[in-house]
């Protein structure tokens, strides 16, 4: 067999001897052996070197899914492939076909071994592309019959590409020398890629050496020194390359960290180590924390260490940090009152993580939900289920966190209301990992929310019920509310909502008179931060005037801001009025009490006058010229003594004689007196209530009562036609009535009461003249009048009744008096009464009177009647007197008032020394008063003053007469 190696584009050189061409082959192995390290420069060699030899072929590389071939050399003589490539366009190279169709190369990657073909034509079709199958039998017939050899190209056993030859002289002898030849191909190209990963990876870790977030050092372990340094290790250290290589490595390891940092060293030069954590002191002394990644390598026979320095200084702080927080959490949580979880969103909330609290919460352990024993599903209360949160991730990180309120029923069986703060937890991709939050035990604070919502409704009933307004108002001139409650009504006449909705201001119903004061006040109140009292007046929404108290504070801000005014105001009309009503009283009862102890004091010198005049006329001879002088003096003196009795009546303290009285009977009876006394213009109606109970009265006192109204009633309607109208009937007062005993000022027992009403139609009064109708003295027509009103007033005073005055002026005035009714008759001391003289008897009558007219007036008279006075200035010496000489008094005659020791105590003394002992009792003041006062006590008798000498000794001598 002839073979030939040709140049390209020439005819193969001509071989003898097979071993030319063993020997051709074995140089086209070398020539590839000193390709340089390129696998382009090896697959040119490739392609020289076997068409040298005298061949043809092809060699494919394998992918690396090992599952599709590629043509990366093509050695076909220079003719053939011009020829192709102007038939079909096919060039060879950069075609590419699968391994596992039906093809003599399926063969070649299944068993990885050599073949020998005699004839490759029949292998050319399977692999050529379908668009150029049709010319496979052309290509075959431009190469003619060939035998072929196809050999794998193997690293490691690992088929990565194939080599096929062909050519005239090749045989099945030639296998092993073609499978050598594909060896030193293999080789070549493994050499080539090897190269190019080495210069590639160089380059690569000279740029990552460079460019590395790490520093990077590499270190002469023999010398310790750093003999290179990357631009990161200069920025970490804070030296610069140069500077590093200078100095010695233990430079870089802290005071009192070398000795370890040298154990370190050792350990890793070693091998024992190859990643430790160290630290590092930087060249302007702060400490750092390093991770060192140490590798040993050889470089040009130079054993060298290459250090990996990473900074983990914020990550060491930042652990620690985090490891103290981490503490802090345990303890926080392990000691925090509200459970803190972690749990996954399904329908029981399986439990990832829970604090020691829930065991307190719930009774249960931690563990048995951890392990899901126990799951908070298992202990809701089933109405509080709808709670449940949504299962799409979506619309939990919508809604962001979650407030829950719901019960859970603890081990003990109690229920227990919980509030639920949480959230998801959702990763960078937004799914959600768990839910975080913290479960607080609010059943107490829902006991306290009931018992405040049910505070706040008893204190709505509450303020809703109260007879004021409570208020809460901006601090303004016009006390613009915020809130009012409803009784703004009652109070103003307006509707809450009209003052909270600005259609009214509480300011504007204040008085103008009133305005600045209230103002002033509450702004002096508000600068020293003290609650405001004041009262003022304010209009009703009808028009009326209104007095009102209010209590009111500020509300502050933090910053001392006044923020609103809180308060309550009440209607006082009824009690000023009645304050008012009050100091009238007490006015008139001052005045009573003066107008009494002038009585008593004159009466005491009428005494004094009627006796001795009563005496002196008694002595006259009617013939004396003398005589009538002394009659006048005794008719002044009687003027005087009615005097005496008006201001008793004033007071109150007259001289009544009670008894049940038939009122209609009584006012019928006087009907002809009362139309005698009034003009014929005036008419005069009875509205008489019958039947009417009987009243408890003195019917003198009552008949002056009547006749009084009547006059006024008719000076009132003065000289135009007019009518009075006097009505009578029964009337039930109550604890609330006190306008009925306002003018008395003597408060009325609550019960059943007889009205007597005296109305007329004249011109009627003013508040002011109303105010001023009781006084004594007071009159609208002119002075010099005597006590008029005052002593109606007196005498209704005395009889425990009530008095009520209305009138508008125009529109006529009523007088409206109560009278007590009847229970029964009254048992009464006997009013000694005068009588004709009786015969002298002998005796002794102790006079015990505080005036001294009245005690020589007294002796004058007695002595005259023959007895034996013994006279006393007071009480205590009538008392001694007494005990000196009982035996021989047979009588005492007692002053009631006195001062010092008085006649009441003076009587009580007596008695002591003798209970037998006789007394009459003498004053100026009403037989009713001294009845009350010593009714059932053994008194004798009384006689009013002033007396005469007939009065007085008819009482003495009565009483002498009936214990003789």
């Amino acid at each position: 067999m002839v073979y030939t190696v040709a140049q390209p584009d020439e005819e193969p050189v001509p071989a003898t001897r097979r071993a030319d061409f063993l020997h051709a082959l074995n140089a086209a192995a070398a020539a590839l052996q000193r390709a340089p390290h390129s696998e382009v420069k090896v697959l040119h060699t490739f392609k020289e070197q076997i068409t040298r030899v005298g061949l043809n072929g092809t060699l494919a590389l394998l992918d690396e899914q090992g599952k599709k071939l590629t043509f990366r050399a093509v050695a076909f003589p220079g003719h053939l492939l011009q020829s192709l490539e102007e038939m079909i366009g096919f060039k060879g190279e950069g075609l590419s076909f699968t391994t596992d169709e039906d093809h003599v190369y399926r063969r070649l990657v299944t068993t990885k071994e050599a073949f020998f073909v005699a004839d490759i034509s029949g292998d050319i079709a399977p692999v050529l592309p379908l668009d150029v199958r049709q010319y496979a039998k052309e290509i075959a017939g431009s190469l003619g019959e060939q035998p072929g050899i196809y050999a794998p190209l193997l690293s490691e056993g690992h088929l990565f590409g194939t080599l096929a030859v062909f050519g005239p002289g090749l045989s099945a002898a030639d296998v092993p020398a073609i499978v050598a030849f594909a060896n030193h191909i293999a080789v070549a190209l493994e050499n080539a890629r090897l190269f190019q990963a080495m210069h590639r990876a160089e380059v690569q870790y000279r740029r990552l050496f460079e460019t590395s977030n790490d520093a990077i050092v590499v270190i002469n372990p023999q010398q310790r020194r750093i003999i290179s340094a990357n631009p990161r290790a200069e920025l970490l250290t804070g030296y610069s390359e140069a500077e590093l290589q200078a100095m010695p490595l233990s430079h870089l390891a802290p005071a009192g960290y070398l000795e370890e940092a040298r154990h370190i060293f050792d350990r890793i030069i070693q091998g024992e180590q190859h990643a430790v954590e160290t630290r590092l002191i930087r060249h302007d002394g702060r400490e750092l924390s390093v991770q060192v990644f140490a590798t040993i390598f050889a470089l040009e026979g130079q054993r060298l260490l290459q250090g990996v320095l990473h900074d983990v200084t914020d990550y060491r702080q930042a652990e620690e940090a985090l490891r103290q927080s981490e503490e802090r959490f345990h303890i926080l949580a392990n000691n925090a009152p509200a459970v803190i979880y972690l749990c996954q969103n399904n329908y029981t909330f399986n439990m990832l993580y829970l604090n020691d609290a829930v065991e307190t919460l719930t009774g249960y352990p931690k563990e048995e939900f951890l392990e899901n024993r126990i799951t908070f599903r298992d202990i809701y209360h089933p109405d509080d289920s709808p709670f449940i949160l949504p299962e799409d991730d979506e619309e939990l990180k919508r809604q962001g966190s979650f407030q829950l309120s719901y019960r859970i029923r603890h081990r003990s069986g109690e229920w227990r209301w919980v509030e639920d703060y949480g959230g998801g937890v959702f990763d960078d991709d937004g799914r959600l990992l768990f839910l975080a939050g913290f479960i607080s035990d609010i059943t107490k604070r829902k006991q306290a929310e009931e018992a405040l919502q049910e505070s706040q409704r008893a204190l709505s009933t509450l303020i809703s019920n109260l007879p004021g307004m409570v208020y809460r108002c901006r601090n303004d001139r016009r006390w613009s509310n915020e809130f009012v409650s409803d009784g703004s009504i009652e109070l103003t006449g307006y509707r809450p909502e009209e003052f909270i909705g600005g259609q009214v201001y509480y300011g504007d119903l204040i008085h103008p008179d009133d305005r600045d004061r209230v103002w002033n006040e509450v702004q002096e109140a508000l600068a020293r931060r003290q609650p405001f009292r004041l009262s003022y007046r304010v209009y009703h929404k009808d028009g009326r005037e209104k007095w009102v108290w209010e209590q009111g504070q500020g509300v502050y801000s933090s910053e001392g801001e006044v923020l609103a005014l809180e308060g309550f105001i009440t209607d006082i009309t009824e009690r000023k009025q009645a304050e008012e009503a009050l100091r009238h009283g007490q006015k008139m009862e001052s005045l009573g009490i003066l107008a009494g102890g002038v009585a008593h004091d004159f009466n005491n010198l009428l005494v004094a006058m009627l006796g001795q005049t009563s005496l002196a006329l008694l002595k006259l001879p009617p013939e004396n010229s003398a005589r009538q002088h002394v009659e006048k003096a005794v008719k002044a003196a009687e003027r005087a003594s009615d005097l005496t009795r008006q201001l008793l009546a004033y007071s109150g303290r007259g001289q009544f004689t009670h008894r049940p009285i038939d009122l209609n009977a009584f006012l019928r009876e006087s009907t002809p007196l009362l139309e005698v006394s009034l003009p014929k213009h005036v008419q005069l109606r009875w509205e008489l209530a019958d039947p009417l109970v009987a009243i408890e009265g003195d019917l003198g006192q009552i008949q002056q009562v009547v006749m009084n109204l009547v006059l006024n009633a008719a000076e009132a309607i003065g000289d135009r036609p007019g009518a009075i109208v006097i009505t009578t009937g029964e009337r039930l007062i109550g604890q609330n009535d006190n306008h009925y005993w306002r003018e008395t000022n003597d408060p009325l027992k609550p019960g059943q009461y007889i009205f007597l009403k005296v109305a007329d139609d004249g011109s009627g009064m003013d508040d002011n003249t109303l105010g001023k109708i009781f006084d004594p003295f007071f009159t609208t027509k002119f002075t010099g009048r005597g006590l008029g009103l005052a002593a109606v007033l007196g005498i209704m005073r005395g009889h425990k009744g009530g008095v009520s005055v209305s009138s508008q002026v125009g529109q006529g005035t009523t007088f409206e008096l109560l009278f007590p009714v009847s229970e029964a008759e009254v048992a009464r001391l006997p009013i000694l009464a005068p009588a004709q003289p009786v015969r002298k008897q002998p005796g002794a009558v102790l006079v015990i009177d505080d005036e001294a007219a009245v005690r020589e007036a007294a002796s004058d008279i007695l002595e005259l009647e023959g007895l034996r006075v013994i006279a006393a200035a007071d009480g205590l010496k009538g008392i001694h007197l007494y005990q000196e000489q009982a035996a021989d008094i047979d009588l005492v005659l007692l002053d009631l008032s006195m001062p010092g020791l008085s006649g009441e105590e003076t009587f009580r003394e007596l008695q002591r020394l003798n209970p037998q002992v006789q007394v009459i009792l003498s004053s100026g003041y009403s037989a009713a008063e001294v009845n009350r006062a010593f009714q059932g006590r053994g008194i004798a008798g009384f006689i009013q003053k002033p007396y005469d000498w007939e009065t007085l000794a008819s009482a003495v001598w009565r009483h002498l007469d009936s214990q003789n």
